[in-house]
């Protein structure tokens, strides 16, 4: 039934079935974009707004990462970050701090590989003491980096680490 502009039926016509194409929707998942920042929703009330990406990464804490400890630092991130220059972090989440140890993990194996950093922890504690749900999407922001009270000598030049917001 075709309809004219007052809602009335004008005549009934059968219009014939279109086969779909092949071509992808406008609106593709996260995983095929690589747009991590799509699973990401923050908890932080008052947190500040996400509009600068600059120092970010994004990394899901899943199964993997809460049994083996340990969380892959995104490689590009690594990379223009010269994170393989740190030992530790500190990471914020809220009123809650987190002090992990930077692990460079190398492939003697594949020399030709890159390779990348990680964040070792109890990360099943992380995701409890912050009351995050399973398989949260975090957003890693690099605020400062500040001297490592823990790792400095006196009268040494102070150890830096990097500080990162998560939520």
């Amino acid at each position: 039934m075709l309809f004219d502009g007052d809602g009335l039926g004008t005549r009934h016509e059968v219009v014939q079935r279109m086969e779909l194409n092949d071509l992808k929707p406008f609106v593709k998942s996260p995983v095929e974009t690589k747009e991590l920042r799509l699973e990401h929703m923050c908890e932080w009330e008052d947190h500040e707004l996400h509009d600068d990406e600059n120092d970010v990464f994004y990394a899901p804490i899943l199964a993997y990462v809460t049994d083996r400890g340990r969380l892959n630092i995104f490689h590009k991130f690594v990379k223009s970050h010269e994170m393989w220059k740190f030992h530790n972090a500190l990471l914020k989440y809220k009123a809650k701090e987190f002090y992990v140890d930077l692990d460079v993990e190398s492939h003697s194996d594949r020399p030709n590989s890159k390779n990348h950093v990680t964040m070792k922890y109890r990360w099943k504690d992380i995701v409890a003491k912050c009351g995050w749900e399973k398989n949260k999407m975090v957003r890693f922001k690099l605020v400062e980096q500040i001297p490592d009270v823990k790792a400095s000598v006196h009268g040494c030049k102070p150890v830096m680490i990097p500080v990162f917001h998560m939520c």
